[in-house]
C-alpha cells in the first residue's frame, strides 16, 4: 500500500471513529474505567474511578468519584460534588462550574470566569452586527480546529502542497471547485435514482464519504492559507503552521457569522473542494500546475 493510500485509509478510520466520542459515559460507584475518557456534546457521570484523564467538549460533566489524572472541560456544565477527587489538573474553559467545598483537586486549577451563552446575548451582537453565536456553533468551530490540526499532523506535506496550489493557482481552484460541485450533484442524483434498484445505495454512501474527506482536507488547507495570509501579511509572524490553522479557523468561523456575508460561504466550500480536487489530480496536471519540489 502506497503512503498516499495509507493516509486516506487512516482518515476514513478516524471518520468512522468520531461517533464513539459522542456516546454518553456513565461509571457507577463500583466501576473502574481504565484509560482516558473523551466525549463531545454528551454527558459524563462518574461515581466510580477513572485511571486516566477526562476530555469533554459541551455537554455536562458530573463527578462524584475519582479521576486519577487531568480533567479538561470546554463549554461544559461542570459539577464537582462533595468527596470527589481529581488527581491532576482541573481546566474549565467556558461553560459553568459548580464545585463543592469538600472536593479535592490535587493539581492546578484553572477556570475562565465567563459563560459562552452570556457572551452570545451581550457582546457578540454588538461586535458582529446581530450575528448569532450559539454554543453549538462554538463547539463546531472547536471540532473543526481539532480535526484540522489532526489532519495537519498526519498529512503535513500534503496540506502544505495544497496551500501552494491554493495560492499559485487560485483561478484553477475555483474552476475545479465549481466542477466538483456539479459532478457531485449529478452523481448523487444518479445514485438516488439507482437506489430504487438497491445498487445505488452503497455508491451514494461512498460518494458522501468521499465528499466528507475532500471537505476535511480542503478546509484544513483553507484554514492554513487564511491564517498564513493574516499572520505573515499583517503581523510578520514566522512559519508556525499550528498557529496559522487556529487563526484561519477562527477567522473562517467569524466570517460565517457576519450577516449577509455569511450567506456566501458556499464560495468557501467551492474553494475547499477545488483545492482538494486539484491536489488529487496533481500528478496528471503536473504540466499545467507549478508545484513545489518535495
Amino acid at each position: 500500500m502506497t503512503p498516499h493510500r495509507r493516509y486516506w485509509l487512516i482518515l476514513w478510520l478516524l471518520l468512522f471513529s468520531l461517533p464513539l466520542f459522542c456516546q454518553p459515559v456513565v461509571i457507577s460507584r463500583d466501576q473502574v474505567r481504565q484509560g482516558d475518557v473523551f466525549a463531545f456534546s454528551k454527558d459524563i457521570n462518574i461515581a466510580g474511578r477513572v485511571t486516566g484523564s477526562i476530555f469533554i467538549i459541551g455537554g455536562r460533566f458530573v463527578l462524584d468519584g475519582k479521576v486519577e489524572e487531568d480533567v479538561v472541560c470546554i463549554a461544559t456544565e461542570v459539577i464537582i460534588q462533595e468527596g470527589a477527587i481529581i488527581g491532576g489538573n482541573l481546566i474549565v474553559f467556558g461553560g459553568t462550574l459548580q464545585r463543592s467545598g469538600g472536593a479535592e483537586i490535587r493539581g492546578d486549577y484553572f477556570n475562565t470566569p465567563f459563560n459562552l451563552k452570556q457572551i452570545e446575548s451581550t457582546i457578540l451582537p454588538d461586535l458582529l452586527g446581530g450575528g448569532s453565536l450559539s454554543t453549538f456553533r462554538i463547539l463546531k468551530m472547536l471540532l473543526w480546529a481539532i480535526l484540522a490540526l489532526l489532519i495537519l499532523a498526519l498529512f503535513y506535506q500534503n496540506v502544505v502542497t495544497g496551500e501552494w496550489i491554493m495560492r499559485e493557482h487560485f483561478t484553477r481552484v475555483v474552476m475545479a471547485g465549481l466542477w466538483s460541485v456539479l459532478i457531485f450533484i449529478f452523481l448523487f442524483l444518479l445514485f438516488i435514482l439507482l437506489s430504487f434498484f438497491v445498487i445505488g445505495i452503497p455508491f451514494a454512501i461512498a460518494l458522501v464519504l468521499t465528499m466528507i474527506g475532500l471537505v476535511l482536507f480542503g478546509r484544513t488547507v483553507l484554514f492554513l492559507t487564511i491564517g498564513r495570509m493574516i499572520g505573515q501579511g499583517w503581523w510578520k509572524m514566522k512559519n508556525m503552521p499550528v498557529v496559522f490553522i487556529l487563526l484561519g479557523g477562527f477567522v473562517y468561523g467569524l466570517f460565517k457569522l457576519i450577516p449577509v456575508v455569511g450567506r456566501f460561504t458556499i464560495l468557501l466550500s467551492i474553494l475547499e473542494l477545488g483545492v482538494a480536487a486539484l491536489y488529487l489530480l496533481r500528478n496528471r496536471l503536473r504540466r499545467k500546475l507549478t508545484l513545489p519540489e518535495s
